[in-house]
């Protein structure tokens, strides 16, 4: 083409109609974020670089290269990938600020880049670099909801931000405060709630994103497992051929009681070699079966342990190869391998830091105790029950005579005995005080849900309350967050 021989008017308008296509969502950009949410990654990259040769200017690949970047740290626990990551993350923002486009995108990009890559510093517990990056992103998409109102994919990332700083412990909100975040977990989930009943237009098919991220927060945060699960069941999830939504689902199953919906799902997990090696799922068939009290646990375990990059979760893998000699009646081994949760691996997540506590005390789990919790965990309710009932209180000592009132209490209200349960709260909650478990302090949880449920809301606040005060325990971040989410429901339907 001879520019030269094209009327003025034309050339006027060439560089508007260039800018218009910087951000186009065309159909191989579509078929590459749906490879990357399934986590077929590199297909997903290679999508992202043949949408780039059709259209050189189009900048929308350039935020979807970031999620498999984001990915390889948050799904394969790579931390050693962050500083690529980092790299590839300051050239994408700086081409995207070279836009001068109008597109409600453009914003958009750089505050999902800068989200994402703010999780993942947060993941490898590099928190003051985290907090800065999530303070960019939050500020990015409240600027673009301000000029946008009608985009809805940008009202996930803030949400997202709201309820993470929203739910934070009390001792870090003045921190937060400070840095301009001002979120409420409430309104995070109530926004969510909107986004899931709002028509979302021509950018339907980022959705699944928004209601994924609401699953998760609800069940990671706000404590809600039977929620999370209803949701699951209502939205059909896991998507098909979609392993992203399959580890989610999974792992809320493990954790919510639904020990055999979890196994049939990993029966059936999509596999092929388009999805990377997630050694998670390991650990997950390891922790199903242990909760079928079935020895064959252990070597999917120790598979796990060969996989894993990170030093998360590795206390919690040996804590559970000891668990599976200890139901075993095997004592040897289970020292051998509770040992080995204390020398290896870092006491990151709860569940390692509860190990490494346990691996460091001179106390072992009572074998028919940990069996009935382990039961209780997959939703063997009866079984646990039998268990509990068959032992006597008064042949205990006083750590284990407050478990058995806390298993008790926890297996008959997860039965829907709230009745019977109550009086067995109370046992754990008066026994356990002084003890360096969280026995008591979730058994004042529980009952502040009880009283919640039956509109008794000066008793539930109080229950609530005590979960603040029984913080000498490896689970106190976490209970702490579900008392502070309970409390702040209380004040809204009060």
């Amino acid at each position: 083409m001879n520019l030269r021989t094209l009327p003025l008017t034309l050339l006027v308008l060439l560089p508007a109609f260039a800018q218009a296509q910087q951000f186009v969502f065309d159909s191989l950009c579509r078929q590459a974020y749906t490879a990357l949410f399934s986590l077929r990654l590199d297909v997903g990259i290679g999508l992202c670089q043949a949408a780039h040769t059709r259209n050189p200017a189009n900048l929308i690949p350039l935020m979807l290269e970031n999620y498999a970047d984001f990915f390889h740290i948050f799904i394969c626990e790579d931390p050693s990938q962050l500083e690529s990551f980092k790299n590839r993350k300051n050239k994408r923002l700086s081409q995207l600020k070279k836009s001068d486009s109008q597109s409600p995108w453009m914003r958009h990009a750089q505050a999902q880049i800068q989200l994402q890559y703010a999780l993942a510093l947060l993941i490898t517990r590099q928190y003051v670099s985290g907090l800065l990056e999530l303070r960019r992103a939050f500020f990015l998409f409240e600027e673009n909801i301000k000029s946008f109102p009608n985009f809805k994919p940008s009202y996930t990332g803030y949400y997202l931000i709201q309820s993470l700083t929203g739910t934070a412990p009390v001792h870090y909100q003045w921190a937060l405060k400070l840095m301009g975040f001002d979120g409420s977990g409430e309104t995070a989930m109530h926004g969510f709630r909107q986004l899931y009943e709002a028509d979302w237009g021509t950018e339907s098919f980022l959705k699944d994103e928004a209601l994924h991220v609401w699953i998760s927060l609800l069940f990671h945060l706000k404590g809600n497992k039977q929620e999370a699960w209803s949701l699951i069941q209502q939205m059909n999830y896991p998507l098909p051929d979609n392993l992203f939504s399959y580890l989610t689902v999974i792992r809320i199953a493990l954790h919510s009681n639904h020990n055999d919906q979890a196994l049939s799902l990993l029966d059936n997990i999509p596999a092929s070699e388009e999805y990377p090696d997630v050694p998670l799922l390991a650990y997950f068939r390891g922790l199903s079966l242990l909760h079928k009290l079935d020895p064959a646990c252990i070597s999917y375990f120790e598979l796990f342990l060969s996989q894993n990059k990170s030093a998360s979760m590795v206390k919690t893998a040996y804590q559970k190869i000891a668990w599976a000699y200890l139901i075993q009646d095997k004592p040897a081994q289970y020292h051998t391998y509770i040992t080995l949760a204390r020398e290896r691996g870092e006491a990151i997540t709860e569940t390692d830091r509860q190990a490494q506590n346990e691996a460091t005390a001179n106390s072992i789990p009572h074998p028919q105790l940990l069996r009935a919790r382990l039961l209780f965990d997959g939703g063997y309710y009866a079984r646990a029950l039998t268990l509990l009932n068959g032992m006597k209180s008064d042949s205990l000592n006083p750590y284990h005579q407050t478990e058995l009132a806390y298993r008790l209490a926890r297996t008959l209200h997860e039965s829907g005995d709230t009745a019977q349960a109550i009086p067995y709260y109370m046992t754990a909650l008066n026994k356990g005080r002084n003890l360096p478990y969280y026995f008591a302090a979730n058994a004042a949880l529980n009952l502040g849900y009880i009283y919640e449920a039956r509109g008794n809301y000066p008793l539930a606040k109080m229950y609530f309350t005590q979960v603040y005060e029984l913080d000498n325990h490896a689970y106190a971040a976490s209970l702490q967050l579900k008392a502070k989410a309970a409390l702040a429901r209380i004040a809204l339907k009060e």
